[in-house]
Parts: C-alpha cells; sequence; structure tokens
C-alpha cells in the first residue's frame, strides 16, 4: 500500500540527532507515512544496533550510500527512494509533528499541491549563537509565535517577486519542499522540467522556486507543524558561531556548476547571503523564467553581506568597481545605506526576542516557549499541547484535526 506521507531526511556524520528524531517520528500511531533516511556518512556503524532495533518497521527506509555526493544529490536520492503521495523534506536536527498527517490527509481531499507553514525553532543544547552563552543562545528551547491555527490559499507567484525584491535572503511563504510538503505529482512535473528536484546550489532555495510553477494550489498554515531545528554541526550552528564562509573554491557539497557558472553581481565568496541568490538565479534559468532575475534586488544582498561580514569590506569595493560603472555604484550604495538601517532595527527586533525569553517577558511579544532537551522531547510537548486544545480551538488547523 503506497503511504500518504514520505518524510525524507538526507543526513551525514550527524547520528546523534538523526536517531532521536526518527524514534520520535516512528512513534506515531499510524501506517499511513513512511521515514526514508538517506545516509551518506562514511561509516555507519554507529547506527546498525539502532536499525536492528527496527528492522520490522516498514515505515522506515534507509538507505547508504559511501561514495560522497552532493547535499543535493543526497536530498534527491531520498526522493527518488520514497514512494509517498506527498513529501516533507527534513534536516536530521528538525522535526514534524504526527498531526500533520492529519493536515496531509485534508490537502489530498482537496487537491492541495504544496503547504508551507509557520515554523517552530528549536536549537540544542549544545547551539551557540557566536559567543554567547546558553540561555542567549536559546539553546534547549522550542521557540515560536503565538498562532491561530488558520489557513490560507496563497498565490505562489506573487509570493515569489517578493522573495525576489527582498534579495532571495530568506524563505517566505511560498512553496516549499524543505520544512514544507508538497505532493510527489508537483515534485515530478518540476523534475520532468529541470531533471532535478534542486535546480540550485542549496536544496531549500532551488527547489522553493523552482516548484512555485507547477504547485497551482497552494496554502500556509498559521501554525507550527514543523520545526527548524539548530544543532552544533548545522549549518545554522556554524552560522551561529561563525564558522559558515570559506573562501571560493570547489567545495565537496557543491556540484562543480556552482562555482564554473556563478554570477558576476554577486562576491565570490561561499556564504549565505551568496549562495541562496544564487540558487534562486539558477532555478529561474532552469525552469525557463531568467527574466525574472532582473527583480532581485542586489542591493538588499550587498548590505546583508556587509553586515554579517564587515571583514570583506576592501574586497566588496574592488568587487563594486570591478562590476559596476561609478553611477551604479552610488546608486547602489545609497539603496545600501538605506537597507542597512532596516537591518540595524531587525537585529533590535531579534534581541528583544531574546531578551524577552530570557527574563521570562515572552508572553508579552507573543512568543511561545517550550524547555526541551531534544527535538523528540520538543516534538512530544507541541503534540500534547495540540492535543489539549484541539477541543477549543478555532482555527482551522483545528477543525481539521477534529473532522
Amino acid at each position: 500500500m503506497r503511504p500518504l506521507l514520505s518524510i525524507v531526511i538526507p543526513t551525514k556524520n550527524r547520528y546523534s540527532t538523526l536517531i532521536n528524531l526518527v524514534e520520535k517520528l516512528l512513534d506515531w500511531n499510524s501506517a499511513d507515512y513512511e521515514v526514508v533516511v538517506q545516509d551518506n556518512s562514511e561509516n555507519n556503524t554507529p547506527i546498525k544496533n539502532f536499525l536492528l532495533n527496527y528492522s520490522n518497521d516498514p515505515r522506515l527506509k534507509y538507505f547508504h550510500n559511501i561514495n560522497p555526493v552532493t547535499v543535493c544529490q543526497n536530498a534527491e536520492d531520498a526522493i527518488d527512494n520514497s514512494i509517498g503521495e506527498y513529501v516533507c523534506f527534513l534536516g536530521d536536527d528538525d522535526g514534524i509533528i504526527k498531526q500533520s498527517l492529519d493536515v496531509v490527509k485534508w490537502m489530498k481531499e482537496n487537491d492541495v499541491d504544496s503547504l508551507n507553514c509557520k515554523q517552530g525553532s528549536y536549537c540544542w543544547p549544545e547551539f551557540r549563537n557566536k559567543n554567547y552563552g546558553k540561555r542567549k543562545s536559546l539553546a534547549g528551547m522550542l521557540i515560536y509565535h503565538s498562532h491561530n491555527g488558520d489557513l490560507y490559499s496563497q498565490d505562489a507567484v506573487s509570493g515569489l517577486n517578493s522573495l525576489l525584491e527582498n534579495g532571495c535572503l530568506t524563505l517566505n511563504g511560498i512553496t516549499r519542499l524543505y520544512h514544507g510538503i508538497v505532493s510527489r505529482k508537483t515534485l515530478n512535473l518540476l523534475k520532468e522540467k529541470t531533471g532535478t528536484y534542486f535546480p540550485g546550489a542549496i536544496a531549500d532555495m532551488s527547489s522553493a522556486v523552482g516548484l512555485v510553477f507547477f504547485a497551482k494550489k497552494h496554502y500556509y498554515l498559521n501554525f507550527p507543524l514543523i520545526i527548524s531545528g539548530a544543532s552544533g554541526a548545522s549549518y545554522a550552528g556554524n552560522s551561529g558561531k561563525k564558522n559558515n564562509h570559506t573562501v571560493f573554491e570547489h567545495q565537496p557539497w557543491f556540484a562543480k556548476e556552482t562555482l564554473t557558472q556563478w554570477s558576476n553581481k554577486l562576491p565570490k565568496r561561499i556564504v549565505a547571503q551568496t549562495v541562496w541568490p544564487d540558487s534562486a538565479m539558477k532555478a529561474l534559468k532552469k525552469v525557463g523564467h531568467a527574466d525574472l532575475i532582473s527583480k532581485i534586488s542586489f542591493s538588499i544582498i550587498y548590505a546583508e553581506y556587509l553586515s554579517e561580514f564587515p571583514e570583506f569590506a576592501e574586497e566588496f569595493e574592488l568587487f563594486l568597481q570591478l562590476q559596476y560603472e561609478l553611477e551604479e555604484i552610488q546608486a547602489i550604495k545609497v539603496q545600501m545605506n538605506a537597507h542597512s538601517k532596516k537591518i540595524v532595527r531587525a537585529k533590535w527586533r531579534y534581541w528583544a526576542k531574546v531578551y524577552s525569553i530570557y527574563f521570562g517577558i515572552n508572553k508579552f511579544l507573543n512568543i511561545e516557549r517550550l524547555d526541551a532537551n531534544t527535538v523528540g522531547e520538543a516534538l512530544h510537548k507541541l503534540e500534547s499541547k495540540v492535543e489539549n486544545e484541539r477541543k477549543t480551538g478555532n482555527g482551522h488547523f483545528y477543525q481539521i484535526l477534529n473532522s
């Protein structure tokens, strides 16, 4: 019998978070889903005993490829090894609550192609933000904004325009496979057009931009079905410690074309502020919408880049001189200055959130906090909260659960 939902988890050398997540996912009281683990670790001995415990559980599918592949290829293999009608792509330190199955059933009944949701954020206990301590790093906490559980039909193309105008530096409410739910038929349309589910170097951004043109019925749920995790070994963890940038050279987790076809409008540094826009541009080209690249705000990208990495200022100045005329540079700097002020305000808002949690006044900012030692524990607590609220909740999410 074909499962309704495939939860695919590409992983490499991060068994401590992976095992905890898989254990939690397999405690759902349902046979209508599968968990597909695609492992590219050099040595999978540490997980073999764990797998023996689930050798008779058909819901768990484990694949190990010892040959090094790119991050996107590992994720591609995970999806190809899954068979569910809908797919959710998680990192090995993320999570999804069991009530999501009810939402996927609703999606199937209403022929919905994709769903995005307001996420929760979980920082594993070892996570540290730069040089801050455990509490200021929100380590061991699940944080999410208060929600009403409503569902909103969205025009994915309009969402894409907003994404481009903001420099493709963060995903908004558009279609997304990573931390979202997408129908198999929609994924297949993207692959038929581009030859891949991930038409760029970064899986989350490239698939989101690509899927926009194939998901005809898209919804956004104002509830944290999915938890975005940050562990010490993850990209988010390295970003928090400022260990997330490298020199511009071939990296084994990127396809060679990422660097050989790099846009001349982006500094040659491998950081989030460059690879995300690059992935968006590559996706637009592969789906036949290269004309939309002109809508990307590069001044926003540059402002965010220098805000995060001021040590690259001299190098960046040379980059501008090589790529733009003097009048263009002057106009770009005016726009960058305006955006820099917004960046400062955004950082103030972030730290206001952190300190509201630190001092226990987060309720005043409509922020919920649940303490947990693992993502499994965080998911359990959130699931229990949902069950306690399902009889009194009035949003669409609760209506779906009670139908």
